[in-house]
């Protein structure tokens, strides 16, 4: 967030420290508190001019950060990624080299929870 902060003009809220806690292997991340709404609260209130305005400073926003480059897609620390996505198997994805690895593994652990629920759903009415 630092680094979006101090190289572009997304708005982003202040960090005032980050730390891992040793207990829980947790990192907590200490920021400004941003008061504002949700755009998907908002949104049906707006005008077709406001809309078109809101969709061009967050088209705005993202061709911004695609500037930046890495040699990876993944959490800053190089650890796996730990994301709801991921529900199904925690920090068993990433880092991913490119951005085809990065899309596989959200679409891979769709499939692995897709497979899991459907077991899930005949295995009981095999088992009556």
């Amino acid at each position: 967030m630092r680094l979006v902060r101090n190289n572009t003009g997304v708005p982003v809220p202040e960090v005032y420290n980050v730390y891992k806690e040793k207990e829980s292997g947790h990192t907590w991340v200490i920021m400004e508190f941003v008061e504002r709404g949700e755009l998907e609260e908002a949104w049906d209130t707006y005008s077709a001019a406001e809309k078109e305005s809101a969709t061009a400073q967050l088209r705005g926003h993202m061709e911004e950060l695609r500037q930046f480059k890495g040699t990876f897609i993944g959490a800053i620390d190089e650890s796996p990624c730990d994301d709801h996505v991921f529900d199904g198997n925690c920090g068993g994805y990433g880092l991913f080299k490119d951005e085809e690895d990065f899309v596989s593994g959200p679409v891979s652990a769709q499939k692995q929870a897709r497979k899991s629920k459907v077991l899930m759903l005949i295995l009981p009415m095999k088992c009556s």
